[in-house]
């Protein structure tokens, strides 16, 4: 992968919960969740911070990185609370919110003057933020259905099929990503006006 498509970026950026937290419906939706909430709660922390003078570059990101840890800490407790979680997916649920992809359109004001590989627009980032959000969602179906045979828990393949365990795991969730971003330079390659869109 080279990121030259946003579907690995995405991939690239958001690795520690899309191969920890999607093992099951539940905790892809928890992951979900907690992404959506660190995010805003780093989104806060940026623009608040945006508003003053001089803040020094460390000082910025120590603080959104902060922002971001506490937050999916807490939201993670939360999740416990309220979904069927495994208990595989708790430490990768609260390691989102220092998780690149949480950054992802939050650069400081000065960094965005700087013509770099790596700034980008905040449309770009909305974009990439929804790819994520879809493809946390997408593996948690597929890996829970292949590795498990159930979805949310509830038993949806006969019962003399034997599920393929290993997509229950972080080799499964590396087959999946894999083969999605195979296909998508395979769609890109047939439809090169997609480009901008995958």
């Amino acid at each position: 992968m080279d990121g030259k498509y946003k579907v690995e970026k995405v991939v690239l950026l958001g690795l520690i919960p899309l191969l920890g937290a999607t093992a099951t419906v539940p905790n892809a939706v928890a992951a979900v969740g907690v992404s959506l909430g660190a995010g805003l709660v780093v989104a806060i922390g940026a623009h608040i911070m945006g508003r003053m003078k001089n803040v020094p570059a460390m000082t910025w990101w120590m603080v959104l990185i902060t922002l971001g840890f506490g937050a999916s800490w807490m939201l993670t407790g939360a999740a416990i609370t309220f979904l069927p979680l495994r208990s595989s997916a708790v430490i990768f649920l609260r390691l989102v919110g220092v998780s690149p992809i949480i950054f992802v359109g939050w650069q400081r004001n000065d960094d965005e003057k700087s013509e770099t590989a790596d700034s980008m627009s905040r449309n770009e980032a909305l974009h990439l933020w929804g790819l994520y959000l879809v493809t946390l969602l997408k593996l948690g179906v597929i890996r829970e259905i292949l590795g498990s045979g159930t979805f949310w828990g509830n038993l949806i393949t006969p019962a003399f099929t034997t599920p393929a365990d290993f997509f229950a795991g972080p080799i499964g969730a590396f087959l999946l990503l894999g083969a999605s971003v195979l296909g998508i330079r395979f769609v890109a390659r047939w439809k090169p006006s997609l480009e901008g869109i995958l």
